[in-house]
């Protein structure tokens, strides 16, 4: 039985309290993405089409600490399109979903994709990767690319660039599919699961000695 993660955690969280909710003057619009170390997570393809995405009036946004977890890509100089922000909290988090063209998520394997629900509960349209858990997660609510080619990635993000629409039908989308997977929904599929086992663990009454 697989139970999956919830989106409920992102209720907390409060975009107009971070600095990325304000509206920059002549900000181009970007492809949002968080960054890792971890090669799986494949964030340096993004950054091999760099330059047509720049030349389609688009930047990267890299968000993440030099932890080993969101940690930020520094094992190439990034192309000058490339902003990495460091560590970002929550609140961060909302506003660069809410504000972002797309988020990217590149992996190669994933055994969930936490990410993905966060970013279509805020609306975010998701260009994801077409392997492991992720088009599960998804479902029709994100567009999908081969993470091993580029080509795909730069077809796909620059669909969204030339047709608001479909960025609006995938938000729209992507908050209802959020709402498939819920953390209430989880632990109680969890004791649902434990409760039998419980019960057949319990010892019975202590005999008594002679």
């Amino acid at each position: 039985m697989v139970i999956p993660n919830g989106h409920e955690h992102v209720n907390r969280w409060r975009p107009e309290r971070s600095p990325y909710a304000a509206r920059e003057e002549n900000r181009r619009p970007f492809v949002f993405v968080l960054g890792s170390r971890a090669k799986h997570k494949n964030v340096e393809m993004l950054f091999s089409i760099a330059q047509e995405l720049d030349s389609m009036g688009l930047d990267i946004w890299v968000a993440g600490t030099s932890g080993t977890y969101l940690s930020a890509v520094d094992s190439c100089l990034p192309p000058p399109n490339v902003r990495m922000l460091g560590f970002v909290g929550d609140d961060d988090l909302a506003a660069l979903y809410g504000r972002a063209l797309c988020f990217a998520f590149p992996s190669l394997t994933e055994g969930f994709g936490l990410p993905l629900l966060e970013a279509m509960a805020f609306g975010c349209p998701v260009v994801a990767s077409d392997a492991a858990s992720v088009p599960e997660v998804c479902g029709e609510a994100a567009l999908f690319a081969d993470p091993n080619s580029p080509r795909e990635w730069l077809g796909q993000i620059g669909r969204l660039k030339a047709d608001p629409g479909l960025a609006q039908d995938l938000a729209a989308k992507g908050v209802v599919q959020a709402q498939h997977f819920s953390w209430k929904a989880g632990a109680k599929a969890y004791l649902d699961l434990i409760t039998p086992l419980l019960g057949r663990a319990s010892p019975g009454p202590a005999g008594r000695a002679a």
